[in-house]
């Protein structure tokens, strides 16, 4: 749906993850693996634990692992973004890529993987957002609109999700006030493909 854009996307969020050799990494809400994998294999000698509440997901995850050759570099853990089983301060960097709007709490998942965090770690989340440039937000939005009629007309429930998920947008600033609710710091975001994505990233305080 994306056109692969979403690939430039996880590429664009495991650099600005600044995961140094040696170092972990956590992706919240890994689903298939594909920003896990990712991170691994941008970040040599980085070791990454992707978690998931979804054990369907989980499972292809573990098949595109072990196809990439990532067995002992990318492990796997059943959990949801709300209850991370996780140490205080155990990771270097976190990661979350199209879910926080998925969780039953929003809050109570940034403030876990700020938990996580080390101090003067990153958590670098992916986000859909909608274009500001007039004529490619018109585009845009028409172009939802047309998912919307193929959801109805074949049942599938995602195309509507994903559909009303952007078109009720609350727009960047919402992250921005999110992980600032949660205690992180030095806010940056950069709109990816026109303000289609944003990489929104932050950083808890050291100590």
């Amino acid at each position: 749906m994306s056109a692969g854009s979403d690939r430039r996307w996880r590429r664009t969020a495991a650099r600005l993850a600044a995961a140094e050799p040696g170092s972990r990494v956590l992706d919240v809400a890994t689903g298939t693996g594909s920003l896990a994998v990712t991170l691994a294999e941008r970040h040599p000698g980085v070791r990454v634990t992707g978690c998931d509440i979804n054990a369907a997901m989980l499972a292809v995850a573990e098949r595109k692992v072990t196809r990439r050759g990532l067995i002992g570099r990318v492990s796997l853990e059943r959990a949801p973004g709300e209850e991370l089983p996780f140490p205080d301060a155990s990771f270097d960097a976190v990661t979350v890529a199209f879910a926080i709007d998925d969780m039953d709490d929003r809050n109570r998942c940034a403030a876990e993987m700020a938990r996580v965090l080390r101090p003067g770690g990153r958590l670098v989340l992916l986000e859909l957002g909608v274009p500001e440039q007039p004529l490619l937000r018109s585009a845009y939005l028409g172009g939802l609109g047309v998912m919307g009629l193929l959801g109805r007309a074949r049942g599938l429930d995602g195309y509507r999700h994903l559909r009303e998920e952007i078109t009720t947008y609350r727009g960047p600033d919402a992250i921005r006030d999110l992980l600032a609710g949660a205690g992180l710091v030095r806010y940056a975001r950069t709109p990816l493909t026109g303000g289609i994505a944003y990489a929104h990233v932050a950083t808890r305080p050291e100590d």
